[in-house]
């Protein structure tokens, strides 16, 4: 139980319980007995802070006196038997004292109405119960190690992204075809419910692979290309996936997203050529944000119309004034591969129908005639002198049908967009040369990945624990270059067990407690901070540890928890359900 050293070492000083101690009464609280959550923490708070004073004389009279008459070899109220305690808890017997602690400290045993049990008496009676199981802790060694698990995907992606030093897993969706994690209450980091199998390893190389191939660049630098996109080559999606033709694109010099449900893509922009810097600028606009009541569009006078540009799973969100161009400028590190998407997230306005978007067109006929009646009167008008018209569109003029071209909700709008790039500011890029070293070769493959090994590991590499790895690299570098054959010794060492798998046995408990802390916190492989004060031996103490909980909240560092947690806690993935 040495993983929770900062709250043992509080509960060790402020009451005396041992570690042992506090992991049964841990795994006692989550054990699914009858002591509900309530009675549990009620209990679980008097243990550690209640000081009550274990010296107290108490006699097993108190439990005869006022337990007995319900609890016999008769009478077994909540099948539960007073002789099932014995003279002091054993293996088999532990669970019961637990309970009976439980409820007497809940004060719901004994029952108000069948005995009356001064608070004195309980006080002795509750004493008497924690000094018999702190006598057991102390006479007994747990046995039991860690319990490892695997890494969860969205800690796999952020793992990967940290040991290889760069921003992210990569634009090109390279971990898409991973198993989706299976949840314990709402919870993606519950051991038993991780599994891990054949296919997810093979899932796990390929995705590795990928990312690698994305970061680790070989050949001849890719030459820059200047790419311009005005409205007329950006084309809407088309949801069907049947549909023959393309979707439409924009015209008089702008695009508008009249449903957002669909993005728009550039024609001869479908996805990213070559891995490398891009720099993009976007022209756009926010259109008619209030132009509609917002009884009917949800958008309220404060709303902003946002543009969202996809670069594979990296989603830039970006506020767009009202009816005034600005240009958007990005600078990306995008893989080959990377579909380049723009989207229309301002999606507030209350479903009609069946919820499709295409009945949200009819706003247009409420607001022609509440506000607009004449020309509402000649629209229609119009429309049913059209011999060209199908009677479904001229019989009922405020149908969706027919206000399509007439829509004026909330909705981004573009001018153009250009695109530079690759552009790198070397050859091989920086971020590359941070990873491998200026000139990185195959006889220096030991010093080359045994950083990269400490990250990924969450350990010192031990002597010759590298060797087979080496071996491995300095066998492809007869088939490969230096750098491919590199690269399979990274690859090698992601896919390996002390990278995959969280809380290994192989971990001292400083490192073990400095991974689980990091994966709670970062859900990822710690920093460079933490790993420098776990290989000092410091997580022993309170006050370092608070401190480096402290500044993770206050550099940003402890958002994934500040987000994950609560969200999972909440099971909000099923508030829709």
């Amino acid at each position: 139980m040495r993983d929770l050293k900062p709250i043992l070492w509080v509960n060790r000083e402020v009451t005396g319980y041992t570690a042992p101690f506090l992991r049964r009464r841990l795994q006692h609280s989550n054990s699914g007995k009858p002591a509900r959550s309530r009675k549990v923490l009620m209990a679980v708070f008097s243990t550690c802070f209640a000081f009550l004073p274990l010296s107290l004389p108490a006699s097993p009279a108190l439990l005869e006196k006022h337990c007995h008459e319900c609890h016999n070899e008769e009478k077994t109220k909540g099948k539960f038997d007073l002789s099932y305690l014995g003279k002091a808890p054993n293996a088999d017997s532990i669970d019961y004292w637990f309970e009976v602690l439980d409820l007497v400290t809940a004060e719901e045993m004994p029952p108000e109405d069948d005995s009356q049990l001064e608070p004195a008496a309980r006080n002795k009676l509750i004493a008497f119960l924690e000094a018999k199981l702190k006598s057991f802790d102390e006479s007994t060694t747990l046995t039991d190690g860690p319990t490892p698990r695997r890494l969860n995907n969205r800690e796999f992606e952020k793992s990967i992204a940290d040991a290889l030093l760069i921003e992210d897993v990569g634009s090109h969706q390279p971990t898409s075809s991973l198993i989706g994690d299976s949840l314990h209450h709402g919870f993606d980091t519950h051991s038993d419910t991780l599994g891990f199998s054949r296919f997810h390893l093979e899932q796990y190389v390929e995705a590795i692979r990928k990312i690698v191939d994305a970061t680790i660049l070989t050949g001849e630098k890719p030459e820059p290309k200047s790419y311009e996109f005005p409205a007329e080559k950006i084309v809407r999606e088309v949801l069907r996936q049947t549909a023959r033709n393309r979707g439409d694109v924009g015209k008089d010099g702008s695009f508008d997203f009249l449903d957002p449900r669909l993005g728009a893509w550039l024609d001869g922009f479908e996805t990213v050529p070559a891995t490398g810097r891009y720099r993009i600028r976007i022209r756009a606009t926010g259109m008619d944000r209030l132009t509609y009541d917002t009884e009917h569009t949800g958008v309220l006078p404060g709303d902003p119309i946002q543009l969202t540009v996809h670069l594979g799973d990296r989603v830039r969100t970006f506020n767009l004034p009202d009816e005034e161009p600005l240009d958007i400028e990005l600078d990306e590190w995008l893989a080959k591969g990377t579909r380049l998407v723009m989207r229309n997230p301002t999606d507030g306005l209350r479903e009609r129908g069946n919820g499709n978007f295409k009945f949200q067109y009819a706003i247009a006929a409420d607001h022609y005639k509440k506000y607009r009646p004449e020309d509402y009167v000649e629209f229609v008008e119009t429309r049913k002198k059209n011999p060209n018209l199908p009677r479904s569109k001229t019989h009922r003029p405020d149908r969706w049908h027919n206000w399509v071209g007439r829509w004026e909700g909330p909705r981004p709008r573009l001018f153009e967009v250009a695109i530079e790039g690759p552009l790198y500011d070397s050859w091989p890029p920086q971020r590359q040369v941070a990873l491998l070293g200026e000139n990185p070769e195959v006889g220096n493959a030991e010093a080359i990945l045994k950083p990269i090994a400490e990250r990924a590991w969450r350990r010192p590499v031990r002597n010759g624990e590298l060797d087979k790895i080496v071996g491995m690299v300095e066998q492809r570098a007869g088939t490969m270059s230096d750098v491919e054959a590199l690269k399979e010794g990274i690859i090698a060492v992601l896919a390996s067990p002390a990278f995959l798998l969280v809380n290994t046995p192989d971990l001292a408990p400083d490192q073990r407690f400095a991974s689980k802390l990091s994966c709670f916190l970062r859900g990822s492989i710690p920093d460079e901070t933490l790993r420098k004060v776990s290989q000092r031996g410091r997580l022993d103490e309170f006050e370092t540890v608070n401190g480096y909980l402290a500044r993770a909240i206050s550099n940003g560092q402890a958002e994934t928890f500040l987000k994950e947690f609560p969200f999972a806690w909440l099971e909000l993935g099923d508030i829709n359900f």
